[in-house]
């Protein structure tokens, strides 16, 4: 018999995917478990059993789902926004803000995650491609205004139009050839649509003659198919006017301006639209409409002159955020500017205000003007997220992208051409990614691969890291729409929701090796999560929505994970550890008043008083379905849940002995600032020396567990199934191994 000390003394790979089972020859495989199930992983090489969660409150309406939000101003001001179909509520301080207080909102259920929220200071810009996008406003805690944002102006383009409103249709005389006829149904054409193209699916033709208000001539580029005639609201005209255009002055900002055509160039349907006329260097936002030849608008970014501007030197824009274009889908501040990007009309294409002016979308050519560019790219892929990395990074369905000024601290501006290049291929979800020290963290096109994406000084780029590369499993079935949440400290952890229910927890740290993922089960599922720093400073708070299905029907609840619960201040550990739990104060009783446990009635519950385990009971009436046995004066009592720990298969660098029998003759499982756990089904004895549970002094160090008889895998699994501490730092022991000649 051949003998080994094997010894895991650390974590730090978190719950490992199935293939690498047999991968003993990696480094990483000594770190990893087979399963790591509501641990949380240090960054130092233990994990703990995370933390239950303190029942707050049910969501406004728990026949639909909610999301969670954060928006810090401060760390004395950090709240947790509910999101619900048409509705927002607030949270700050561990509390529910002013109940019954509310807000109304337009989002419907199914929009709520696809909202991309930037906040700065009070103010919280709320970003969707299918609404107008809306600031949310501090007054005060009780006190919350949601207005939509009016962009003055907005960014335009030069979209096709449809100059006949749907009333006529089109007959082209050929399908190809130069100086061919087009008759409309309706006489919509004008003077000045001369060398503008008619467009028709992939079909086009530029106007060379305009004969009448109902028929023109023009240059066929790529052929018609035969179809006569072509259906109204199914072809186009593309392009600016071509005429000469006269404003009679050029300043300032908000002046009315009369701007004069030498040839029909306007329509009714341009003012009522608010169409931009970008001439002179200058921006102009059409209001009133005189003749086709005269139109009267507001100077928006002053104009350099007021001389007549010559045909192709001005152009005639639509608003990029409308009803008909749609609306940005994402949103972020770089450099003193708003970005925003991605409408449906220009998925690829971003903006930047004006500098220090939120709101203000007008181009020019000075450093402090807006900025507007569209992404060239191989893939016709819709701008996810934008990102402020120092340099502006870009996700889209295929790609990361770095915009920037040219140089090294050339910030972008009006005055030069964006430096936009590819970074990597990943593709993302529209999930906001999060900033951490190590890098954007963001979820994949596929929903199944996290990525960290930092920038490497070796290639001059940024690189993603596919962060489930051992772990592909992990994110199976799918990472949920949604956002991610962070805690930033004291232990910096990642917060995902799975589209199963399952929640997942990334603890990222390349520096220290460190790349380990839990899973995160209750009772119920998981379906939001936020953070934010916790009111007493000190560290950060998560918040969690659970759906959870009680007898009755299915329930919403919203709450936040405990660590500190200050009805236990005076215990060896003060978080609660039990989920959706409350904590009952008062005087000794053997039981809750009736209706504490109205939230889980008809569920079977565990019960904590006095700090000690007293095992389960049924909730009836809003109260347990039988007295404890003793009195108590401190109860909490909640859903259970189970940590669990499976280690990888034992295994010795440079030798081989998969497929040999296998007995730990002795086991050691190191342990701080615990009590009681099972370890293969064991239970090591902790002794409370008499003392009731609430004085008794946690046990840090080593406990053993004798000859675990023989098999090939002598795994090590670690449950905690009592609502007690448990953080496990190493695993060791002696591991008798079968002689393969003997």
């Amino acid at each position: 018999m051949a003998g080994a000390r094997p010894i895991k003394t650390s974590f730090t790979g978190g719950e490992a995917s199935p293939r690498i089972e047999a991968r003993s020859d990696l480094e990483r495989y000594f770190t990893c478990c087979k399963t790591l199930v509501n641990f949380w992983p240090f960054v130092q090489g233990g994990v703990t059993a995370r933390p239950g969660w303190r029942f707050l409150n049910e969501s406004a309406d728990s026949s639909k789902r909610s999301y969670l939000f954060r928006h810090i101003i401060d760390k004395s001001n950090a709240f947790v926004l509910e999101f619900g179909d048409q509705y927002i509520r607030f949270y700050k301080n561990s509390a529910r803000l002013g109940a019954p207080y509310h807000l109304a909102s337009p989002y419907l259920e199914a929009d709520i995650p696809f909202l991309q929220l930037r906040g700065s200071v009070d103010v919280i810009y709320i970003y969707h491609q299918d609404y107008e996008s809306r600031k949310l406003s501090h007054l005060g805690d009780t006190n919350w205004q949601l207005s939509t944002v009016h962009f003055d102006p907005p960014p335009s383009f030069v979209a096709d139009a449809d100059i006949s409103g749907g009333a006529a249709t089109l007959t082209p005389a050929a399908t190809n050839g130069a100086n061919i006829q087009f008759d409309t149904s309706v006489g919509v054409i004008l003077a000045a649509d001369v060398d503008r193209q008619i467009i028709f699916g992939a079909s086009r033709a530029i106007i060379t003659v305009v004969d009448l208000a109902t028929r023109v001539h023009a240059d066929i580029l790529d052929n018609f198919p035969n179809v006569n005639p072509i259906p109204a609201g199914q072809w186009f005209l593309r392009g600016s006017p071509s005429t000469k255009l006269t404003p009679n002055k050029k300043d300032p900002v908000g002046a009315s301006v009369t701007l004069t055509a030498v040839d029909d160039a306007f329509r009714q349907a341009d003012v009522n639209a608010k169409k931009i006329v970008k001439i002179n260097d200058g921006v102009i936002q059409l209001n009133l409409f005189t003749n086709a030849k005269s139109v009267k608008g507001t100077i928006k970014r002053v104009l350099s002159t007021k001389a007549q501007a010559d045909e192709g030197t001005w152009r005639l824009e639509d608003l990029s955020f409308s009803a008909a274009f749609g609306y940005p889908r994402a949103g972020e501040f770089l450099q003193g500017r708003n970005g925003v990007s991605g409408t449906k009309a220009q998925p690829t294409a971003w903006w930047l205000s004006a500098a220090d002016s939120y709101e203000n979308f007008a181009t020019g050519k000075s450093a402090a003007d807006a900025v507007a560019y569209t992404i060239a790219a191989r893939e016709y892929n819709a701008i996810n997220w934008l990102v402020d990395n120092g340099p502006l990074l870009i996700g889209t369905g295929s790609d990361e992208i770095r915009a920037k000024g040219p140089g090294v601290d050339t910030p972008l501006g009006g005055d030069i051409v964006p430096d936009v290049r590819t970074q990597d291929e990943f593709g993302s979800l529209p999930i906001m990614p999060v900033k951490t020290p190590n890098g954007i963290i963001f979820v994949d096109a596929t929903g199944r691969k996290i990525i960290a994406l930092a920038y490497s000084s070796d290639v001059d780029r940024y690189q993603g890291t596919d962060l489930t590369r051992v772990a592909e499993h992990i994110t199976k079935p799918a990472i949920a729409q949604g956002q991610i949440a962070y805690t930033k400290s004291p232990d910096p952890r990642l917060y995902f929701v799975r589209s199963d229910g399952q929640g997942l927890c990334l603890v990222y740290e390349p520096a220290e090796k460190v790349l380990a993922f839990s899973r995160m089960i209750t009772q119920g599922e998981i379906e939001s999560f936020a953070a934010i720093p916790h009111p007493d400073g000190d560290r950060y708070q998560l918040w969690v929505q659970v759906k959870v299905t009680l007898p009755s029907g299915v329930k919403r609840y919203i709450g936040y994970f405990d660590d500190k619960a200050p009805e236990f201040a005076a215990r060896a550990w003060q978080e609660l550890k039990l989920d959706c739990a409350k904590v009952y104060t008062g005087a000794a009783v053997t039981n809750v008043p009736v209706g504490f446990l109205d939230h889980l009635e008809g569920m079977t519950v565990g019960v904590v008083a006095d700090s000690a385990d007293r095992g389960d009971r049924l909730v009836v009436g809003g109260r347990f379905d039988e007295d404890l046995q003793e009195a108590a004066t401190k109860i909490e009592v909640g859903l259970r849940f189970t940590p669990e720990l499976t280690t990888m298969r034992p295994a010795i660098a440079g030798v081989n002995i998969e497929g040999l029998n296998k007995r730990w003759t002795k086991l050691f499982v190191r342990l701080l600032n615990s009590w009681g756990c099972e370890i293969n089904g064991k239970q090591p004895l902790f002794p409370t020396g008499g003392q009731p549970m609430d004085q008794v002094a946690l046990f840090t160090g080593d406990k053993d567990i004798l000859s675990l008889g023989w098999d090939e895998d002598q795994r090590v699994t670690i449950r905690q199934p009592q609502a007690y501490p448990l953080t496990v730092l190493a695993i060791f022991g002696r591991l008798q191994i079968e002689d393969p000649l003997g």
